[in-house]
Order: C-alpha cells, then structure tokens, then sequence
C-alpha cells in the first residue's frame, strides 16, 4: 500500500510539472530587428494583438488587432505620457520618426475594454 501511495504522488507531481514548466518557452516577442523590438505584456494579449510590423518604406511600425482600438497612448521609459493618438480601426500605424532611441510602452486603449493592453517597444 505505500509503494502505491508514493507512486501517485510521483505520478501526479511529474504531470504537473511538465504542465507547469510549458509557460516559459511561450515567447512574448511580435517583432524583433536590430531597429526595435514589440512585445507583449502577456501572452493573453495573443487573443487581441495578431501582427506587429515594420514597414521600411514608410518607417511605420504597423499593429493589426482582432477588437478596435480607441486610443493609443505612447510613454517613455520614465511612464511620462509622450503621445496620445485616436485610432477608431483594428490597423494602426505609427510612424517610427516620432519614437526616439529607447524604450517605450504603448498603451492601446480597446473599444468595449476598461483594461489598457500595453506592448513594449524598445528602439535601437
């Protein structure tokens, strides 16, 4: 009765670790180049963020979303609000010319949403 009691609980822990140890290898990078680099806060934002771009002839950095975004709010590595832009559309554009070397987060305000999405963005 021991040997069967201890084999369960082997059993069980060995399960829940393996489902426990899948979290980390879930990458939160969209975007990355030796310009920048857009990532996700966490990987939930998966379901609301579904491209992250760079367009080199425009030098947009270009979102597309599965909800419409209301606003976008643009902080620098100091949470000092830089930049807030209305959006009302499910692709946004934003032109790199206005983002500095270094890193920001960008607020996307979601229509029907009290939650702010945030992605950071770091400029090389």
């Amino acid at each position: 009765m021991k040997k069967l009691i201890i084999n369960s609980i082997v059993c069980v822990v060995l399960s829940l670790s393996s489902y426990a140890s899948s979290g980390p290898d879930a990458s939160l990078t969209m975007y990355k180049t030796d310009l920048l680099e857009v990532s996700l806060d966490n990987i939930l934002q998966k379901e609301i963020f579904a491209k992250a771009d760079y367009n080199l002839d425009n030098n947009n950095l270009e979102f597309i979303t599965e909800k419409e975004i209301r606003f976008i709010q643009i902080f620098n590595n100091d949470n000092v609000l830089e930049f807030q832009l209305q959006v009302g559309s499910k692709k946004v554009r934003i032109n790199k010319n206005i983002l500095d070397k270094g890193v920001y987060k960008l607020g996307f305000i979601v229509k029907g949403q009290e939650r702010i999405e945030f992605l950071g963005v770091k400029v090389n």
